[in-house]
């Protein structure tokens, strides 16, 4: 799997920006790598050993946006995962590149594979 920089904004409960989700390894912010395959998003902060995974089957939605968890991602699209764990919606954003049309191609691969797992 080719695995590419990106930056992980934080995960909130409910599309609050000002309820973060703190649990699981969810709270910290920041740059690191990213990588997918059919099953699974995954993403890894650097300086962690863990990765944040997401599970296409858990995703209810995508979303796009320029803010999230109460940062601004800067002129390019950050992709909002919005998935439930627990009982609880949650949101998580990314921004996974600074060209909008290989963020819009990763959108599309995303949507593909969530509907796969429907």
């Amino acid at each position: 799997m080719l695995k590419q920089k990106g930056h992980y904004f934080g995960t909130e409960i409910n599309e609050k920006w000002w309820r973060r989700y703190t649990k699981h390894h969810l709270f910290a912010r920041g740059t690191g790598e990213y990588w997918f395959d059919d099953q699974d998003f995954y993403f890894r902060r650097y300086l962690t050993k863990t990765p944040i995974v997401l599970h296409y089957r858990d995703i209810i939605e995508l979303k796009t946006g320029h803010w999230h968890a109460g940062k601004w991602g800067g002129k390019h699209p950050i992709i909002k995962f919005i998935w439930e764990k627990d009982g609880i919606r949650l949101s998580s954003g990314f921004k996974l590149s600074n060209n909008d049309a290989i963020t819009g191609q990763l959108l599309e691969q995303f949507r593909t594979c969530i509907h796969q797992h429907r």
